[in-house]
């Protein structure tokens, strides 16, 4: 089977290069996994004379099984890789298996992004699920968030695929990467022996558009003055609404003005969350309700009273359906009166991830690029 439209087409992909009905304009996606080929590697067990294609790499989970790289093919008209995990626990865990080195996947706040690849199981009972691990360094083992994706099933040629908003301001760079897992998603477990190959075709991370939601948040303009909100103040402190914006007064920590929104959002499970405001004065603290993931201070303000005014943006995820709330608190560290205004909060979606592969030619691993109509 050779690779173009009609051959994408009969695996069940969209074409690459195809045109709308509409001439709509396509937009381009790039992959920044700059080896989906696989290449570079050298045939054997990992680490006992083999070697991980080039950029690629793993992390065992402490489970002790052993990662073998079988070869390099091409079938479905789309090149593979084939990789052999094998071999008696010694520990309880999974195995990360990433396709890109920690720190070229770049990200910023409020970014979408997709992973997908197609993966046929040849044999055994170990599943596989591509993940988007987000982080604030490079250290690969330390993940700020983790939004898994589909789950392989069965020993069919299939697409497996994970998308996500990033919420933390904190974060700088994803891993593209899947986890391999006992039968069902759960743990491997220790003491019981596993051979598993699995052949892996064309893996991509590509930056995503990002649907907004509607405003959550009632009033957060104050243009009516306090409506919808929580009014309470700590000692001598107050808010009121002056200029269209709240004015919460501070003597200190003891003495201060705190508002809370009153309406409760409704937030979906496993769904991220913008929130934004405009602030003036000194120093200011936004908490999230419990249930939010990292309940309690979404954003610190610079310590120092701020002369003119910030746009603040930062966000939230939401692991399990609940409502929520913020809330603003003066620190009290500075005497004054803290200035908020357009206040709001609305989820993010992860707009459309293109089925087809985007591959580079052969022996030229770097980023590559491809086009699909925009969704």
């Amino acid at each position: 089977m050779q690779l173009g439209p009609a051959a994408i087409r009969s695996v069940g992909l969209p074409s690459a290069f195809a045109f709308d009905g509409g001439g709509k304009p396509y937009r381009k996606f790039t992959n920044k996994i700059r080896n989906p080929r696989g290449e570079g590697g050298t045939i054997g067990v990992i680490g006992a004379g083999g070697s991980s294609p080039t950029n690629w790499g793993y992390n065992t989970g402490g489970v002790g099984l052993s990662i073998e790289l079988i070869g390099n093919g091409v079938r479905y008209g789309l090149p593979y890789t084939r990789v052999r995990f094998s071999g008696t626990a010694v520990g309880s865990g999974q195995i990360r298996f990433y396709f890109e080195t920690g720190s070229n996947i770049a990200v910023t706040a409020g970014q979408a992004w997709g992973q997908d690849l197609w993966v046929e199981r040849i044999s055994g009972a170990l599943e596989m699920i591509p993940q988007i691990i987000v982080r604030a360094n490079t250290n690969l083992d330390i993940g700020l968030r983790i939004v898994d994706g589909t789950r392989q099933t069965g020993n069919s040629f299939q697409r497996i695929s994970a998308t996500a908003v990033i919420a933390d301001p904190t974060a700088t760079n994803v891993a593209g990467s899947v986890r391999i897992a006992a039968a069902g998603g759960g743990n491997i477990i220790s003491g019981q022996s596993y051979d598993t190959t699995f052949d892996i075709f064309a893996p991509k991370s590509v930056q995503l558009s990002v649907i907004e939601g509607p405003e959550l948040v009632v009033n957060g303009s104050f243009d009516n003055g306090l409506a919808n909100w929580h009014n309470f103040p700590q000692g001598t402190g107050s808010t009121s609404v002056v200029n269209g914006a709240a004015n919460m007064l501070e003597t200190n920590s003891a003495n201060r003005g705190r508002i809370g929104s009153l309406a409760l959002m409704t937030v979906v499970a496993n769904s991220t969350y913008k929130t934004s405001f405009k602030h003036t004065g000194p120093q200011v603290q936004l908490f999230s309700s419990s249930g939010l993931d990292g309940a309690g201070t979404l954003y610190s303000s610079p310590s120092s009273p701020l002369t003119g005014t910030e746009v603040v943006r930062t966000g939230f995820f939401v692991p399990t359906a609940t409502t929520a709330a913020i809330f603003f608190q003066p620190t009290g560290a500075t005497a004054g009166t803290v200035i908020v205004d357009d206040v709001s909060v609305k989820g993010q979606t992860p707009g459309y991830l293109p089925a087809y592969p985007i591959i580079p030619p052969v022996g030229t691993p770097g980023d590559s690029s491809s086009f699909a109509a925009a969704a």
